[in-house]
């Protein structure tokens, strides 16, 4: 029996993961981006185009964004607090304020898509 590398065992749990994403729950994969010219942990342009296909206006998508890139990058934050931050504003959605109104309330914005699939998963025996 070969010895597989903790390297390679990582990249099979990904291979795995992937495969259950694009497989089971219908994701699709755009590939690896580690060395992707302007990658960014926030990427502008596929969040712009879900917020649009959810509804939402050009400006409550412009503070979502920015409220979200401020969580991220702030300067006298630590990680573990910026991290914190960003998971609540992706679990929880951003509050937005969808004019310049002091009576207009608060909007939720939500940045990621709820999946409404009941999955059966069938977990290998030990």
């Amino acid at each position: 029996m070969s010895r597989i590398s903790v390297g390679q065992a990582e990249w099979e749990t990904q291979r795995r993961v992937v495969n259950f994403f694009k497989d089971v729950l219908g994701y699709d994969y755009l590939g690896n981006w580690e060395y992707r010219e302007g990658n960014s942990n926030i990427e502008e342009e596929y969040l712009t185009a879900f917020l649009e296909r959810q509804g939402y206006s050009d400006e409550i998508i412009r503070k979502a964004i920015e409220k979200l890139k401020k969580s991220a990058t702030h300067q006298h934050k630590s990680l573990y607090d910026k991290n914190r931050e960003v998971y609540q504003l992706l679990r929880y959605g951003v509050d937005v304020k969808p004019g310049p109104f002091r009576a207009n309330p608060f909007m939720s914005i939500s940045l990621i898509g709820i999946i409404q699939k009941t999955i059966t998963l069938q977990l290998p025996r030990k």
